[in-house]
């Protein structure tokens, strides 16, 4: 257990302020990117947050905030707005010496603010192991699709940034619900919201429809929890039993989702493009997620093994890669696709000199160290290298 990983604590206090910022580490953050850039960078849509200075181009401006830390110290660190040349950002900078928070094993994990007094006074928490942000953003009721998310007790949705179109048709389709669809009929609204909404997706990377089609169904099943759970929070609750069944109900289908809406749409994926596979293959005790061709194939010794592969999904997979590296030992080539908002450049070369191939979404490689980038596949590199393995010859 990582001592600096905190979701209780950074949990309890979030919900105890009703609202708090979250961040992605990104390599640039740390520091391993080379960059001259210093400190986090911080969201221009939540400005309101640690700042009371707008985002204005053309000018540079400084504030001033107390920030405690996980490890105790407290740091009278600045948020600075770069509004001048080609820049326009918001950096938390100003640590001092020693300070312990901007290394490599924080990358990919949140960084958590919550306002003690607002624009003066702050707690900052990590929360870095994956578990530990599947229950944070199950807790908050947020999923960080983005490099950055805003919790807000008094806002039924994070902020939308999904187009007119789809925001009315996920209201429209979530008011038909009366209880809660399966992950897999959400999966499949999501994407024909998006058929109808976004067609051009259709003719875009299989990266960036992917990523629409996650970010769609997280909104769907918002709009569908929040109306089924409506009354009865309305209503109120009789006992603190009663509330506690209701509250580990909600959380533990939000996991639940979660955990199997990045399957759903990789599935939809192999399908339209109409490759060999079998989903949740039992092999070796274990089972993967897709394997190329199939069972069968796997087991066949003298078939091809550069035709045998398999592939694992997991949204994070800071730790999760190595269940993956015990998996389905016979085949020619593992892959791991994950939505990991950015891992260390040591972390990466683990996974790779496991034998794992790692495959992120393109709009993901910019929070990855630089020279990790080109080790990388795309969604759609991987596609098109299946296509060549399987369907050839």
């Amino acid at each position: 257990m990582n001592p600096m990983d905190e979701p209780r604590r950074a949990i309890e206090a979030a919900l105890r302020a009703g609202s708090a910022l979250l961040k992605t580490v990104s390599p640039n953050d740390t520091g391993q990117t080379g960059s001259h850039q210093a400190g986090f960078l911080l969201p221009r849509s939540h400005w309101r947050f640690f700042s009371p200075y707008p985002p204005k181009k053309g000018s540079n401006h400084k504030h001033e905030i107390e920030i405690v830390w996980p490890d105790g110290r407290r740091t009278m660190s600045v948020v600075t707005w770069y509004g001048r040349g080609t820049r326009s950002e918001f950096r938390l900078t100003r640590f001092g010496k020693g300070f312990a928070f901007r290394n490599e094993n924080l990358i990919g994990g949140i960084l958590v603010l919550v306002a003690e007094e607002p624009l003066r006074s702050y707690r900052a928490y990590f929360v870095i192991a994956d578990e530990s942000i599947e229950e944070l953003q199950a807790a908050l009721g947020l999923e960080l699709v983005g490099s950055s998310a805003f919790y807000d007790s008094s806002s039924p949705h994070p902020p939308e940034s999904s187009d007119a179109c789809i925001a009315r048709a996920c209201r429209e389709v979530a008011a038909g619900f009366t209880s809660f669809p399966t992950t897999g009929e959400m999966a499949q609204e999501a994407s024909r919201i998006l058929d109808i909404c976004s067609p051009q997706l259709r003719r875009a990377m299989i990266d960036q429809r992917l990523m629409r089609c996650i970010e769609t169904e997280y909104d769907l099943f918002r709009r569908i929890e929040e109306n089924i759970h409506s009354e009865e929070i309305r209503a109120g609750f009789t006992s603190l039993d009663t509330f506690l069944k209701t509250a580990q109900t909600i959380l533990q289908r939000r996991k639940a989702r979660a955990g199997k809406s990045l399957e759903h749409h990789v599935f939809s994926v192999l399908k339209e493009h109409q490759l060999p596979f079998e989903a949740q293959a039992r092999v070796n005790g274990s089972s993967v997620d897709f394997l190329f061709p199939d069972t069968a194939h796997y087991e066949d010794t003298s078939y091809p093994r550069d035709k045998v592969l398999a592939l694992a999904v997991k949204t994070t997979c800071k730790d999760r890669w190595r269940q993956v590296a015990l998996e389905a030992s016979k085949v020619g080539k593992k892959f791991l696709l994950t939505l990991q908002r950015g891992i260390s450049e040591a972390q990466v070369s683990e996974i790779l000199g496991a034998g794992i191939n790692l495959i992120v979404p393109h709009e993901l490689h910019a929070d990855y160290p630089k020279p990790t980038r080109r080790r990388l596949l795309t969604v759609n590199g991987f596609i098109e290298l299946a296509i060549s393995r399987l369907m050839a010859g």
